[in-house]
């Protein structure tokens, strides 16, 4: 994925959960049945992730997609980088984030972009959800963050020092165009 396909599919991520957040959160708030009808397991891979996000855009194609770059709610929208295989699935995230994540530590699907592997990578077995935060959700998603025991939640950021060693685990995994499209953030 390039940047061009990742912003396209970016925003409609956005269009999509935008108008879901207008209501009282709930665990399934970000988990439409139009976008996955089964629950996956534990098993979830790159098809799963694309057939959301194939059928994301199936359904906003639709619709006229309005530019959700113009839309308030854009600001402190933040990209987070899920470790999914090397979670435990001892539901701390889950339980601290009330709801966002799974027991698997995986985020809510409307949320999904891309699945990303880097065979170049120290660890090319890693695979990485990345997903859309709404900044309605920063708050909800930090505190999952926070609890989880295996640190396989991040936020893509391009800012690293010695004190950020859960980033260095994930350098590799950050493409430049990410990095720039994400400038400042960093875990906290």
């Amino acid at each position: 994925m390039n940047l061009t396909e990742f912003t396209h599919v970016f925003r409609e991520a956005a269009a999509w959960c935008f108008p879901l957040l207008s209501a009282p959160w709930t665990d399934d708030s970000l988990r439409s049945k139009e976008l996955l009808s089964k629950q996956y397991d534990e098993s979830i891979d790159s098809d799963t992730i694309q057939q959301v996000v194939s059928r994301r855009s199936e359904l906003l194609g639709r619709s006229p997609l309005t530019d959700v770059s113009a839309d308030p709610q854009m600001v402190g929208t933040r990209i987070l980088i899920c470790d999914f295989a090397s979670s435990d699935a001892s539901e701390a995230s889950a339980f601290d984030s009330d709801g966002y994540f799974d027991a698997f530590d995986v985020p809510p699907w409307d949320t999904w972009i891309t699945f990303m592997r880097n065979p170049n990578s120290p660890r090319p077995w890693m695979e990485c959800l990345i997903s859309l935060v709404p900044l309605k959700c920063v708050d909800r998603v930090q505190s999952g963050i926070n609890s989880n025991p295996c640190d396989v939640l991040y936020w893509a950021s391009p800012v690293y020092n010695d004190s950020d060693s859960l980033n260095h685990k994930l350098d590799w995994s950050i493409p430049k165009w990410l990095s720039e499209l994400t400038p400042g953030l960093r875990a906290t």
